[in-house]
């Protein structure tokens, strides 16, 4: 399958719908229960989600895959820890990044995950960035929530 058909079969509307919804329904309840104020609550998001694609990777079973997949989620990690002592701006775009990367990584390579997944996380993803870029401008910092 080429790349213009994975991306047309990758933003089924429902699929992006059922990701948003997750994502605002995870972060009202996050926020709801003050765990948006705390500082490490991104950083942790973004770490969570990095590793779901080593947990596909170890399903395939091949040792690349599962190298491969280990190093993609170790540039979030360091996104997010960077992020965590220098500014949550940072994880705001690994949130980001990591939205684009479900939909580069899906489209262009073997990824592991269902072909469901990069929909849902891609705008899963994004929901967490903008909500994070919005909190940080309401509060006039990109250092601290």
């Amino acid at each position: 399958m080429g790349v213009a058909a994975k991306l047309t079969d990758m933003f089924s509307p429902l699929i992006i719908l059922v990701g948003a919804a997750l994502g605002v329904g995870t972060l009202w309840f996050a926020t709801k229960l003050g765990m948006t104020g705390e500082r490490s609550f991104f950083p942790v998001v973004l770490i969570s989600i990095a590793s779901f694609y080593i947990v596909f990777a170890f399903e395939t079973a091949d040792p690349g895959t599962i190298l491969l997949n280990i190093g993609f989620a170790a540039l979030f990690v360091l996104a997010a820890s960077w992020g965590y002592r220098h500014g949550l701006i940072l994880c705001a775009a690994g949130l980001g990044g990591h939205a684009v990367f479900d939909m580069v990584y899906h489209a262009t390579s073997h990824s592991p995950a269902p072909d469901w997944w990069a929909s849902v996380c891609l705008s899963f993803d994004a929901i967490y960035a903008i909500w994070l870029v919005a909190l940080l401008r309401r509060q006039g910092t990109d250092t601290a929530v």
